[in-house]
Formats: C-alpha cells, sequence, structure tokens
C-alpha cells in the first residue's frame, strides 16, 4: 500500500476578501496564506515526502516551495490545477445565481449522485475534472512505486476525489493548507482521511 497525500495551497484574497471564484486565474497567496504555507512545514517535515507535484498555478506553486523551505525539487504540473470555471472565474456565488441560476449552484455543489456533465459555459465539467486528477495521480504513482508523494493542488479537484471515493457530509470542505491522506493499492485509489473538515491535518494560525 502506498501512501500519498493531497495539499490544498494557501488562502488568497479571492478565496476570503473578495470571495471571487477562481478557477484557472492565477492569484497570489495573501499574507495569511503565506503564512500558512510557512507552517506546512512542521506537519509534512514529518511525513517524509520522496517527491512533491504541484499545480502551475502560483497559488498552488508558493505553497508547495513554502511547505518544502525549498529543500525538496519540485516537479510541476497542469494536470493539478483547479476546475476551469469558464465565465465564472473572477465572479461571486451572487453574480453566478444572477446568470445561471439558483439551481445551478445547488447542482454544482451536489455530493449525492452529482450531475458528472455539469459545467460552467466555457469550463471543465465534474467528469473531466475527476478523470484529469485520476490520470494524474496514477501516472505519477507507477512512476514511483513505493515511494510517499505529495500532490499540492486545489479546493474543488480535492473535494471531487474525495467524494468519488467515499459518501462523505455534505459540509466535508478542504480548507486551506489541509492535508488530505490516500492511500493506492496498485490498481485503485482510496481515501484515507477522517470524515469531519474538522479533523483534516492543517496549520493552525
Amino acid at each position: 500500500m502506498q501512501d500519498f497525500y493531497l495539499i490544498r495551497h494557501g488562502e488568497t484574497d479571492w478565496n476570503v476578501k473578495l470571495g471571487l471564484l477562481q478557477g484557472h486565474t492565477d492569484i497570489p497567496l495573501n499574507e495569511r496564506g503565506i503564512l500558512q504555507s510557512k507552517a506546512l512545514h512542521k506537519i509534512t517535515s514529518e511525513l517524509k515526502f520522496n517527491k512533491i507535484i504541484s499545480s502551475d498555478l502560483i497559488r498552488a506553486r508558493t505553497t508547495a516551495e513554502n511547505m518544502t523551505n525549498f529543500q525538496t525539487e519540485i516537479e510541476i504540473t497542469s494536470d493539478l490545477r483547479e476546475v476551469h470555471l469558464g465565465i465564472g472565474e473572477g465572479l461571486s456565488w451572487a453574480q453566478v445565481e444572477e446568470k445561471l441560476g439558483a439551481d445551478f449552484r445547488a447542482k454544482w455543489g451536489a455530493t449525492a449522485q452529482p450531475d458528472m456533465n455539469l459545467r460552467f459555459p466555457g469550463g471543465e465539467s465534474r467528469g473531466e475534472v475527476l478523470q484529469r486528477i485520476q490520470n494524474c495521480l496514477f501516472k505519477f504513482l507507477r512512476r514511483h512505486p513505493g515511494e510517499t508523494l505529495a500532490f499540492v493542488s486545489h479546493g474543488y479537484v480535492i473535494r471531487c476525489l474525495v467524494f468519488h471515493l467515499e459518501t462523505m457530509s455534505q459540509d466535508f470542505f478542504v480548507p486551506n493548507c489541509a492535508v488530505v491522506p490516500f492511500a493506492f493499492d496498485g490498481e485503485k485509489l482510496l481515501y484515507k482521511g477522517p470524515d469531519a473538515t474538522e479533523d483534516l491535518l492543517q496549520p493552525r494560525l
């Protein structure tokens, strides 16, 4: 059994102050996000990762650099990017509801029997995101058998994978810089984390 971890990037102003959807938009960490990612070093150093793979978006890359204290080589891939939100990028949820309706938002956030073909106009579907992330994980896990890998990615991507592998509470959320554990048995991916968001390993600032 091979352990691996998915880690969400640190906080950005679009996450909190502005409440805007980011997707592929390349937004940097804010001051708190930088502190979170540096605090991750204490947590991740104990997990003894053999390799770090990061999304190419700057909020993920900076998180990876800070959590390794620039001491571990980081491989960059666009396959770990957040979901592409098309016309939704840069909008608040209120603006999304104005454009696409409250029903769209409810379906987008659904965890039980989600519509895997649902997408923002011009963006990726949930099914496409899930396929993309799984292909990426399988590629690196098979390339580095027996090694402990860390993948620095994004909230919706990680949540999609968790809900695909486990039946979770609708309220389950992946906080900024949370460390989410998984395993690979040589054939399939397994979620190894807690059921409650607050029990995820994460910096406490």
